[in-house]
């Protein structure tokens, strides 16, 4: 409505006809032109420093109605809290270059993300699509959307307004992301720009990652086989370790045996010895008392 009356002003304005020239006493233009028909801008009939002044309040308030009414991505956060109108990219304020991803999907399941409305033509329907170079610039893979945002033509219906809404989606089954993970753009559908943002956000079990996936636990099943072998062959090295030390220590032992006994044979023998030597002098003992008694 404000911006109807201000081109009707305008247009009033344009063919109004001649103004009365600016005294040396006067502050203001005074009109000849019959008053206008239009309630709303009779005010704006009496001099043309009025109508300049309410002209400049009209199309200041036509503004604020104007970038009151939007819509954003709200969770996974984007990468940009502006409310902005996007294209084929992510709009002002997106820096991609310091981002982290803020989500985590699986490849050909449902995801949930949530859209706030803030006002009037922030509505639906909406549209999901995926960068996977990375850049934010290109986002051909698109995303089923399976419960959309409220709202018809983009504009929000009464109660829907100032609040996040789900908004969910199958993830395209064969997408495929770089380490880095995938840009995400979530924006009002139709032709031309629509409200809209853009997440960096991880995908798991695409086409793609499947096979780094499938890489990488092959690269995992060779280390653990290799840890495996080295440490049979470290299993192995003590088992031979222990058996040198075993063996070492049975020759020890047998040696040590061998030593008691040659050393109890020494012994032996020397202690027969010593008995035959004291039984010889038994012996002369005995014959010499025989030979007293004689």
């Amino acid at each position: 409505m404000i911006v109807s009356c201000l081109e009707d002003f305008r247009g009033q304005e344009i063919s109004r006809g001649e103004k009365t020239p600016r005294s040396s006493n006067s502050k203001s233009y005074k009109s000849t032109a019959p008053r206008s028909k239009v309630p709303f801008l009779g005010i704006l009939e009496h001099d043309y420093t009025t109508r300049k002044t309410m002209y400049k309040l009209l199309l200041l308030l036509s503004t604020a109605a104007l970038v009151s009414a939007h819509g954003q991505l709200k969770e996974p956060a984007p990468l940009s809290n502006k409310f902005v109108r996007i294209g084929a990219d992510c709009g002002k304020g997106a820096d991609l270059a310091a981002a982290k991803a803020t989500g985590n999907f699986q490849a050909g399941q449902e995801a949930t993300v949530k859209w706030f409305i803030l006002n009037g033509d922030g509505g639906g329907p909406l549209q999901v699509g995926f960068d996977t170079t990375g850049k934010g610039t290109s986002f051909d893979v698109k995303a089923a959307i399976t419960q959309d945002a409220p709202g018809q033509n983009r504009k929000a219906p009464k109660g829907t307004t100032k609040q996040a809404h789900d908004v969910k989606f199958t993830v395209p089954a064969d997408l495929n992301c770089p380490d880095t993970g995938c840009v995400m753009q979530i924006k009002q559908a139709g032709n031309g720009n629509g409200f809209g943002s853009c997440a960096l956000v991880n995908v798991n079990g695409g086409a793609g990652g499947n096979a780094a996936g499938e890489a990488k636990a092959v690269a995992a099943a060779t280390a653990e086989d290799g840890a495996a072998a080295a440490k049979g062959k470290d299993a192995a090295g003590d088992a031979k370790g222990k058996k040198a030390a075993g063996d070492a220590k049975g020759k020890k032992a047998k040696g040590a045996d061998k030593k008691a006994a040659k050393a109890k044979n020494a012994a032996a023998k020397k202690a027969a010895a010593k008995a035959k030597k004291g039984a010889k002098k038994d012996a002369a003992a005995a014959r010499r008392f025989r030979h007293r008694a004689q």
